[in-house]
């Protein structure tokens, strides 16, 4: 019956028999036996060899549609490959003996990275200076002050325009 387990000591094998004889039979046994983890009509290895075999079509229909494989050079004559591309890497990972940053399939690359996103101008005030406040002025200073000569630093004396012309009426 439902809800009623039974242990494991050998016997269960004479009993799902049993279990089979009597369905075979018409008879009206509620007892499931091995059936128990029967989902929609199939047992799980079925179960999941149907999905498997859904699954892998569909994503090998993917993998054709989504990258076109270059043919990779073979050893010793990769002298000039330089794997950029996600077609470089044709299905599998990166290639160890050359020795720059490789990102196959896109992984760990930045998706905001644009290339040359990181290059700054050269910017010269009017005295031929170099003026730095385009490095200092990045990412989430942009929308501060920020003070990065040494001339920002010394206090500036704001006069008032009235007090301006007193001064100017007294030294006449």
């Amino acid at each position: 019956m439902f809800g009623q387990h039974q242990e494991d000591d050998g016997s269960s094998s004479s009993q799902i028999g049993e279990d089979e004889d009597e369905e075979d039979d018409g008879g009206s046994s509620s007892r499931m036996g091995e059936d128990e983890h029967v989902v929609f009509g199939k047992r799980p290895r079925q179960l999941c060899e149907a999905v498997e075999s859904r699954h892998s079509t569909s994503s090998e229909a993917e993998r054709s549609t989504e990258v076109n494989h270059k043919p990779v050079p073979p050893y010793l004559n990769r002298q000039g490959f330089i794997p950029r591309k996600i077609e470089d890497f044709g299905d599998g990972g990166a290639f160890p003996e050359i020795h720059i940053a490789q990102y196959p399939l896109d992984m760990g690359r930045h998706r905001s990275a644009k290339p040359g996103s990181g290059i700054l101008p050269v910017t010269v005030d009017a005295h031929g200076n170099v003026s730095f406040d385009a490095i200092v002025k990045q990412n989430e200073n942009a929308k501060k002050i920020v003070h990065s000569q040494l001339k920002d630093f010394i206090p500036k004396i704001l006069m008032n325009d009235e007090e301006s012309e007193e001064d100017e009426g007294e030294e006449k």
